[in-house]
């Protein structure tokens, strides 16, 4: 009998915890979709896909410290993908000074920090192919970082500036799979090292931003500068591992503006300078961009269209090893907001490749938001 009274005594205890436990616990939101796609590319089928699960939460742990995590599970070709796409924690100590640690998008335009991982927070279907992230074929930017940031914002005459300032591990490619010869297939990912640093080298990285007060208008400019290195070494991979491929400079900068007419615009421009180390001598710049106009029809119907490219010289390694494609695509999108937690958007994306067949693909996604 005094076993039972204990057993229930100690359920009895769990319970109460889980009611208080709460007010403490870090709260879960989650994003997700659903699309079908056709397209005339070769060897694609019509398919129904199931999208990425982002959970996401945020927690104010104290008055001036903050953390947040992501964590995205996706469906490949070869199986499901766990990724821990971002985790930082930051301190405030006024609104001039915020620093944070951990995983981040990294301060590369506005597409990669605004829209992250949720498929219902951006109006297309898709993202600029240029700023696909580092795992997809067409990824070709480090959008995202480990390692220190500080960032504030100052009030100036008629309007705001705010800034982001940091240093992080620098990216790698494995290139010993494929070298100079990678394909589609077998293509290296951009690593980010989440764990540690291949070699001693850090990227740094700066943006400034200007809001003015009586204009719905934020402009802003970006830099960032590392060595993306080998992080293999053998086979036939192309450098030593640690050693550089190339030394980058990202340096570009994007606009967005939104009007009460319903109205918006998105321009964001990249220049990329690769010194290669590995490959043909010399310096290459290549250059990325996008510019999007959208019309809100009715407090629920956006029409949206969308321009972009990618332009880079052929004997830039860091392409080459990529077996990036020099591309144009022209993005044609309507979403439909069925309430505040999901929308559906349909697309027709036509991509003119510079060297090769050209391809036009329709999507329809289903993307919600659970809060």
């Amino acid at each position: 009998m005094l076993k039972k009274i204990i057993k229930i005594m100690f359920i009895a205890a769990i319970a109460f915890s889980l009611q208080v436990a709460p007010s403490y616990a870090a709260n879960f939101g989650l994003f997700g979709d659903i699309t079908y796609s056709s397209s005339d590319k070769a060897g694609a089928n019509d398919s129904f896909a199931l999208g990425a699960l982002d959970f996401y939460a945020t927690h104010q742990i104290s008055d001036t410290t903050r953390a947040f995590i992501e964590y995205v599970f996706e469906n490949t070709a070869s199986g499901l993908v766990t990724d821990l796409e971002r985790l930082w924690i930051s301190h405030t100590f006024d609104d001039r000074f915020v620093l944070a640690a951990g995983r981040f998008h990294s301060p590369l335009g506005n597409w990669n920090r605004a829209y992250h991982h949720g498929a219902i927070l951006q109006d297309t279907v898709s993202r600029p192919s240029f700023l696909e992230f580092e795992d997809n074929e067409n990824g070709i930017l480090p959008v995202h970082i480990v390692g220190l940031t500080a960032n504030g914002s100052f009030t100036v005459d008629n309007g705001e500036i705010s800034y982001e300032l940091g240093i992080a591990n620098g990216s790698s490619l494995n290139t010993s799979a494929a070298g100079f010869a990678a394909t589609k297939v077998n293509k290296p990912e951009i690593e980010i090292n989440a764990a540690s640093d291949i070699n001693n080298n850090k990227a740094i990285f700066l943006r400034t931003l200007y809001k003015p007060d009586n204009i719905p208008l934020q402009a802003a400019v970006f830099f960032m500068n590392g060595i993306v290195a080998e992080s293999n070494g053998s086979g036939s991979a192309v450098a030593t591992k640690g050693s550089a491929i190339v030394d980058q400079t990202i340096t570009g900068f994007d606009i967005s503006y939104e009007n009460a007419n319903g109205f918006d615009v998105l321009v964001e421009y990249y220049n990329i300078e690769n010194t290669n180390k590995v490959g043909i001598a010399g310096s290459y710049t290549s250059t990325a961009y996008y510019a999007q106009l959208g019309y809100w029809f009715t407090e629920t119907l956006k029409g949206i269209i969308r321009y972009e490219d990618l332009s880079f010289n052929a004997n830039d390694s860091y392409f080459r090893a990529l077996a990036s494609v020099e591309a144009s695509h022209s993005i044609l999108a309507l979403r439909y907001d069925i309430d505040d937690t999901n929308a559906l958007k349909f697309e027709m994306n036509t991509a003119d490749l510079k060297t090769g067949t050209d391809t036009t693909t329709f999507t329809v996604q289903w993307a919600f938001l659970i809060p």
